[in-house]
């Protein structure tokens, strides 16, 4: 039984890190999508689409942050329950 338990936490575990992962590279490419129109600004490059378009990274990039620690905690909880096992022998 605890092998059946065993498969499915590691199972979830690998999808929470696949999760973790993705999250994180979606947010990278926010922040080098930031750093390249604040590049633009320093050159010169401003329109209101510019600036625009900078706010909405810099919000896109606040929702990864926030949605990374959420999985984060929901991992590292998941890990704290697997840890507590009952033996009924």
């Amino acid at each position: 039984m605890m092998n059946i338990m065993d498969s499915i936490y590691h199972k979830k575990e690998a999808v929470g890190n696949r999760t973790l992962k993705q999250l994180m590279k979606q947010r990278d490419k926010a922040v080098k999508a930031s750093g390249n129109i604040v590049k633009a600004i320093e050159e010169g490059i401003i329109t209101s689409q510019t600036k625009s378009r900078l706010q909405e990274l810099e919000a896109e990039t606040e929702r990864f942050n926030f949605a990374i620690e959420k999985e984060k905690q929901r991992t590292a909880v998941r890990g704290l329950s697997s840890g507590c096992r009952i033996s009924l022998a």
